[in-house]
């Protein structure tokens, strides 16, 4: 096989690469779009624009803009790769020379592919830091790890951003600080989520001292932070497996492999972009991962008679309805955790009984001098 047949074999793989990567990127922005709809949609039909709302839209249009200017690098690469070598000029050989002449012009481009991933990891991991901030209103000195860890990961984005420019292409010091990133924001998001699971787990502890069954009834503030910490998890795997991905060294021979690379790290940008959004829309249905996709533990337990009871509304078809969130929840987990069960009085659990139990509790979380702010 002479010089140029490896050439024109070679362009082969890299436009069916591209094209795969451009299929992948084009379907997912399709769901962006949806989900940042509705995302904007949410907060600004509720009326009242409070600083967490318009610190969720800030992070949403950031995310937005990000990931459009992804997509449209992509198709861009796209375009620029089949008219530099097969449209424009036919007569001239198909060569090296040519090859860097097409590269020259997708500099642009191949920057902001670059640059797009790293930058919305900052609004992403914001959001994830944020989840935890809100419940640990009363103990800040526990968040200092997670501020920590995000701080260090903005400081390394903007570090890897200015040493790109610089160099004007990738080379080993930008790849160990894209792979820095991702280890930072891994870390970030595991930090958080690991404080809302410690956080689930004390409420719980504290209505168990109240004789109260939280599977049968959950009430709004479990809902909200099982969301948190689903999807929290859900995106640790991204994280993980991304980081897993950059430490492999590429191998030139193994195309089934590479093309597996350059789907998962556009795939994993999106969902980055996405993850502040799912978060919201979750928690503002109130409805865990399991219980949308209909595999809720309920239903297995108890049967369909509990899972009339576990609503406080009548069920709708298909799926459980659930009362809409109060700004106050999340603040009165906050509150609530840090009583003992012991200093309840006898009188505020009338003749024992588990309903009257939570609206007592109920009234005493809305009456609470609690200032923190509810995250949606």
């Amino acid at each position: 096989m002479n010089s140029e047949a490896r050439l024109l074999q070679g362009l082969g793989n890299a436009l069916l690469k591209n094209l795969a990567q451009c299929t992948t990127i084009t379907l997912l922005y399709g769901f962006f779009l949806v989900l940042f709809a509705f995302a904007v949609i949410t907060p600004l039909r509720r009326g009242s624009l409070t600083h967490p709302t318009w610190m969720m839209l800030g992070a949403t249009l950031t995310s937005f803009i990000c990931v459009s200017m992804y997509w449209g690098a992509f198709l861009a690469l796209f375009t620029l790769d089949i008219r530099g070598t097969l449209v424009e000029n036919p007569d001239a050989p198909l060569d090296k020379n040519k090859f860097a002449a097409v590269i020259r012009q997708e500099f642009v481009a191949d920057q902001i592919t670059l640059w797009a991933p790293l930058v919305l990891t900052i609004p992403s991991d914001c959001i994830v830091v944020w989840r935890a901030w809100v419940l640990f209103a009363e103990k800040r000195r526990v968040m200092i790890v997670p501020v920590v860890l995000w701080l260090c990961l903005t400081v390394t984005v903007f570090a890897n951003l200015v040493v790109s420019a610089s160099l004007k292409r990738v080379s080993k010091r930008t790849n160990d600080l894209f792979s820095a990133s991702i280890a930072l924001s891994t870390a970030t998001n595991f930090a958080s989520t690991s404080l809302i699971m410690y956080k689930l787990w004390s409420y719980r502890r504290f209505l168990g001292g109240l004789q109260i069954d939280e599977r049968k009834m959950p009430s709004r503030a479990t809902k909200i932070m099982i969301v948190l910490v689903e999807s929290g998890m859900m995106y640790l795997v991204f994280q993980v497996t991304g980081f897993i991905f950059q430490l492999i060294p590429p191998a030139p021979k193994n195309v089934a492999f590479g093309t597996a690379m350059n789907i998962f790290f556009p795939t994993y940008c999106i969902i980055t972009g996405m993850y502040p959004m799912i978060v919201v829309l979750l928690v503002k249905r109130q409805r865990s991962i399991v219980e949308t996709f209909r595999l809720s533990t309920i239903l297995a337990d108890n049967g369909a008679a509990d899972v009339a009871s576990a609503s406080r509304r009548p069920p709708t078809f298909g799926h459980l309805s659930f009362a809409s969130s109060h700004d106050a929840d999340m603040s009165s987990i906050a509150s609530m955790t840090h009583m003992s069960p012991g200093s309840w009085v006898a009188g505020e659990v009338p003749n024992g009984n588990i309903i009257e139990a939570r609206s007592v509790r109920s009234k005493g979380t809305e009456n609470a001098s609690h200032t923190a702010t509810a995250p949606f």
